[in-house]
């Protein structure tokens, strides 16, 4: 059985405000729309193959790395739930998932 993506609200705001900085910063959505291409990409990736991701130090929480960033999901019986998109040049110490 294929399982679904699910972004949390959480998730959301993260990518939301990862793309709307980059629209900002390079005066155009160019860069931005190649990102949420890949972040999409990269959440089926895991959907297809959940052993991709890297454990957390929460035993449900896994994370993949995508270009300065990691995405944060949890493997449930019928869909993967995307927790957080984390940028990683970011304070690491407001980090909510600690990496093993």
């Amino acid at each position: 059985m294929v399982k679904r993506i699910v972004w949390t609200k959480p998730a959301l705001e993260d990518k939301l405000e990862i793309l709307i900085y980059w629209n900002k910063r390079n005066k155009s959505n160019i860069y931005s729309q190649s990102l949420n291409r890949i972040f999409k990409e990269m959440t089926k990736l895991v959907r297809d193959q959940p052993s991709l991701g890297r454990d957390t130090e929460h035993p449900k929480v896994k994370y993949i790395i995508v270009r300065d960033y990691f995405i944060f999901f949890e493997i449930a019986p019928t869909e993967i739930v995307i927790e957080h998109i984390w940028d990683t040049r970011r304070n690491p110490s407001e980090l909510k998932f600690r990496l093993k």
